[in-house]
């Protein structure tokens, strides 16, 4: 009498978004932004703080900078460039 097609349904049966559901999607969620904040933050930018007026006049002590770390192995370095160098005093121990 009143049979539906196979493959549809009504929308009061569709499974909504639980809250069950959103629970368990939720952690998967924040583990997948922290493992993708770490590869970026490892591999592509990284973030200086400026903590001395030794660069003035082109930086500022406090300034904040993002430093791409694979673009100087992609390009030459040119005048102007800001370069990062590691800390060379060595590890005690």
């Amino acid at each position: 009498m009143g049979e539906r097609p196979s493959g549809t349904a009504d929308a009061a049966e569709a499974p909504a978004s639980t809250p069950r559901r959103r629970f368990h999607e939720f952690p998967i969620l924040v583990v997948f932004a922290i493992i993708l904040a770490i590869l970026i933050k490892t591999f592509l930018i990284q973030a200086f703080f400026i903590p001395s007026p030794s660069m003035v006049p082109t930086l500022r002590q406090g300034d904040r900078i993002l430093v791409c770390r694979i673009c100087m192995h992609l390009t030459d370095i040119d005048r102007g460039d800001i370069l990062v160098f590691s800390d060379p005093t060595p590890e005690p121990g």
